[in-house]
């Protein structure tokens, strides 16, 4: 009995969207944080010391050190890289980067959307490795 087979576009349809979800999300939460970095810094100083906690000097700013400043914008690449992967995935074209975009989504903590991030990964890779979508992304 042979298997039936489904049309490669409404395979990857979802998992496609789903990176291009967690890519956008993972952008606006970076942003949150290289804009307002300062001021979320001061709002934890200042619960911390309500509740009767030592005051630290937290700044969550991208630009207070060049390590915060590195690793944001390998952040942002990654981020990149992903959205567009969701993106070539969802126009059937270059198979490699959709494949790099979920594995980049399936790796903890690279993104702040890190536990939504392994469950999409998973199943976009899943969908980009059955013959039928490898052979409508070539």
């Amino acid at each position: 009995m042979e298997q039936e087979r489904k049309d490669p576009t409404q395979l990857m349809r979802w998992p496609a969207v789903g990176l291009i979800f967690i890519g956008l999300a993972d952008l606006l939460i970076s942003l949150t944080f290289v804009v307002g970095g300062e001021q979320i810094g001061e709002a934890v100083n200042k619960a911390i010391e309500e509740r009767g906690g030592a005051a630290q000097d937290l700044d969550f700013s991208s630009f207070g050190n060049p390590a915060n400043l590195f690793l944001t914008i390998l952040g942002f690449a990654i981020t990149l890289l992903v959205i567009f992967g969701g993106v070539a995935m969802l126009k059937q074209k270059a198979w490699a980067l959709a494949l790099v975009a979920s594995i980049l989504t399936m790796i903890p903590c690279l993104g702040p959307c890190c536990g939504v991030g392994i469950p999409i990964g998973v199943w976009a890779l899943i969908v980009l490795m059955k013959p039928e979508v490898r052979q409508a992304m070539k």
